[in-house]
């Protein structure tokens, strides 16, 4: 019984019990167990009412736990063969056999068939199935293994002793294929490593063997190391190839030429020179209207030059570019351009607003583009407010902007008339009210002015408009990997007030709370919807709320403890200023799921780069932290394969990693660190391998372009140049 595990442990709550394999299982070295874990009504706690009595109170039913053995007859040790059978029975549980194909009737009320409506039930026998268990295989193995698949089909194998972390040389690595057929094999060299090339067919499995000693790794996709918390981001080459295809301007008309270009990359050389490259051009109802094949390149430069009718289809156009079995595609913008007559210019005298500015006059001036000055034409301004970040320079990390406020603005007219003999119209500027804005706005000014013909120029401008004279930001603390994160122990939380231009606002008071918020994306229309009902100075519906001081620097800070699991929001909101600004974090997850991500996180390394970019040949400096003896791996990745391998004995403390940057390596190699402990070590509880990865930056001066444009100071109309 559990109970004998575990005597002080709470039914209504979940608990961790531990067994020791080594007392149950006669360990075969490279063998693989698979540990089940099941069990049957009457060992639930669960109780199950079943009637009520003349007094109203629930009457327990305790004979179905007594007699439950009576339906477990098929689920002896052996089956009568004299073959182990499993704990987890079949499909429909261990009450029931998979031989027995009757059904449970309604008609006939036979309550010994099978009901597949009770599978949900805890008080019925449907429910102990194999999905209410739980299993998970375990090898006994000293043999470790690394496994990195390139883009150009090659395999880089690593292999070390988990009890020493040393690499183990003369390991025959073989890889399988979902069927187990063979796919190919290779031995490890005195590093402990092995390259396989041409791995055309994924492998499932990884075996590696030496002597009696086994290891296994599964290659599966889902089965490889997450890293969606380190900076992998970038192009991704297509069967070795990287493209880039772009044009002389970023619309055309109807009827113009299409200068394009195609610039490919070949790195790994898998191309002859001058190989063709297939140029198609659709227009936006997906219909082919132009294709070319060209093999005349410059230096990797391919041009491809095409045009279009006058009476195309204006929109969205794509470019297709195929070659080597890659695709490249560019949309191009086929639009019915109209130039501009007039040249406009709308002046306020700022380069921002603030709500000293209402009522300002702007000047309006126009002239016809070839100088003169245009007379008694008609003009139309209008303004229409855009919310935008708001952000001052010594408050990087702070968040100035509330998320429980919504903005939106109809486009406002200021001028609705015409400009003088001179060209120029005063424009009164009307700010309106804007009480709700979220933080910091943009005025976007859209001024059109008509000729006597009916065609109009226009021009749009924006200025940046404050309509708070104060600022209040939030700063929360977050984790080794960015996240804004405050466990369930709680963390602390910083406020900063500042004016418009940024500088600090001391002894201002500031109404703070604590909110807990879903995030329900994948269903509602706005995953925002229910962050708008916190938009309140009161702070309704605070999980915790409090008054705060800034100090002498404009500071203020909160001890924040959520005490629970879940996504949570600081609004912070100035009383007499009127703006909010707030900000989201993480604290944990469910109680079963905050284990695997403490789990995934632990397994995952910090490190440090020393230099943002380094040249061609200079050496590079990687800082890893260790808390034991063990070793270090270091690949460096190009995006194609591991380009280089590098093996270092790990100590307590700060480790230097040092390596020459190359030409290969550049613009960028990943470095991927991963840290090995010897098994047997105590003295930490962080699991036996852990990993990061982080982008190194190599420039290399010889291919900086330095263009160089000789041409006439000054062009005249009708001259060649």
């Amino acid at each position: 019984a559990l109970s004998d595990l575990n005597p002080n442990a709470s039914s209504a709550a979940w608990q961790r019990y531990a067994l020791d394999l080594k007392d149950i299982v006669q360990q075969d070295p490279g063998a693989i167990y698979q540990i089940r874990l099941a069990f049957r009504r009457g060992y639930a706690t669960y109780n199950c009412t079943t009637a009520t009595a003349e007094d109203g109170s629930q009457q327990i039913n305790n004979s179905a736990n007594q007699q439950e053995e009576d339906g477990m007859a098929h689920l002896g040790a052996t089956d009568e063969n004299g073959n182990l059978t499993s704990i987890f029975g079949g499909y429909r549980g261990i009450y029931f056999s998979d031989y027995d194909y009757g059904w449970y009737d309604e008609e006939s009320g036979d309550e010994g068939r099978y009901n597949w409506s009770n599978r949900e039930n805890p008080c019925s026998r449907e429910y102990y199935n194999y999905q209410r268990f739980a299993k998970r295989n375990v090898f006994v193995s000293d043999l470790g293994i690394t496994a990195k698949r390139g883009k150009d089909q090659s395999l880089f194998v690593a292999v070390t002793d988990l009890h020493t972390t040393e690499p183990v040389s003369g390991v025959q690595v073989e890889l399988y294929s979902y069927q187990l057929q063979s796919i190919t094999k290779a031995n490890t060299g005195s590093d402990g490593t092995a390259v396989i090339e041409n791995v055309r067919e994924t492998p499932f499995v990884v075996v590696a063997s030496n002597g009696d000693r086994r290891g296994y790794l599964r290659m599966a996709d889902g089965n490889s190391l997450s890293l969606s918390r380190f900076d992998v981001a970038g192009v991704e080459a297509q069967r070795g190839l990287k493209g880039y295809l772009y044009g002389e301007r970023g619309v055309w008309r109807p009827g113009d030429s299409l200068f394009l270009n195609f610039v490919l990359e070949d790195k790994l050389g898998n191309l002859p020179q001058n190989h063709p490259v297939t140029l198609e051009l659709t227009d936006p109802r997906g219909a082919l209207q132009f294709r070319t094949v060209s093999a005349q390149s410059t230096g990797g430069v391919y041009p491809l030059h095409c045009a279009t009718r006058p009476d195309a289809p204006t929109g969205n156009w794509t470019a297709k570019v195929q070659v080597g079995g890659a695709t490249f595609t560019k949309q191009l913008k086929i639009e019915t351009v109209k130039p501009n007559r007039l040249k406009l210019d709308l002046d306020f005298g700022k380069k921002e607003l603030s709500n000293d500015d209402e009522n300002l006059n702007g000047k309006l001036s126009v002239k016809w583009l070839h100088g003169a000055v245009a007379k008694d034409l008609k003009a139309k301004v209008e303004l229409q407010m855009r919310s935008a970040k708001t952000e001052f320079a010594n408050y990087k990390d702070f968040a100035f902007d509330d998320p429980a406020r919504r903005f939106s603005s109809d486009p406002q007219v200021l001028l609705d008339g015409s400009i003088d003999g001179n060209g120029q119209a005063n424009v009164p500027l009307q700010l309106g009210d804007n009480d709700q804005a979220p933080g910091k706005l943009i005025a976007n000014f859209r001024t059109r002015v008509f000729e006597k013909s009916g065609d109009f120029s226009t021009d749009n401008f924006a200025l940046d408009y404050f309509p708070y004279d104060r600022f209040v930001g939030v700063s929360i603390p977050v984790n080794r990997w960015g996240s804004k994160e405050i466990d369930r122990n709680g963390g602390e939380v910083q406020f900063a007030v500042v004016d418009k231009n940024g500088r600090p606002q001391p002894n201002k008071k500031i109404e703070v709370g604590l909110y807990r918020c879903d995030w329900r994306w994948w269903w509602d229309e706005d995953a925002a919807s229910d962050v708008a009902q916190f938009n309140s100075a009161e702070h309704v519906n605070a999980v915790d709320k409090t008054t705060l001081t800034t100090d002498g620097r404009g500071m203020a800070k909160w001890k924040v403890k959520p005490g629970n699991w879940g996504r949570f929001l600081v609004r912070a909101v100035d009383p007499d200023g009127g703006h909010a600004g707030g900000d989201f974090f993480w604290s944990g997850y469910p109680d079963q799921l905050d284990d695997i991500k403490s789990r995934n996180a632990a397994a995952m390394l910090a490190f440090s780069v020393e230099k943002e970019k380094y040249a061609v040949g200079e050496e590079v400096t990687i800082k890893v932290p260790a808390s034991e003896n063990g070793r270090i791996l270091l690949t460096l990745e190009n995006g194609m394969r591991v380009a280089q391998h590098l093996w270092f004995d790990a100590k307590t403390g700060d480790n230097i990693l040092k390596f020459k940057a190359s030409e290969e390596m550049a613009p960028t190699v990943y470095a991927h660190v991963s840290l090995l402990q010897p098994h047997a070590q105590t003295k930490n509880d962080l699991p036996i391998r852990m990993y990061g990865v982080m982008p190194v930056s190599v420039e290399n001066p010889q291919t900086h372009l330095q263009p160089k444009l000789e041409m006439p100071e000054v062009l005249k109309p009708g001259e060649p140049f």
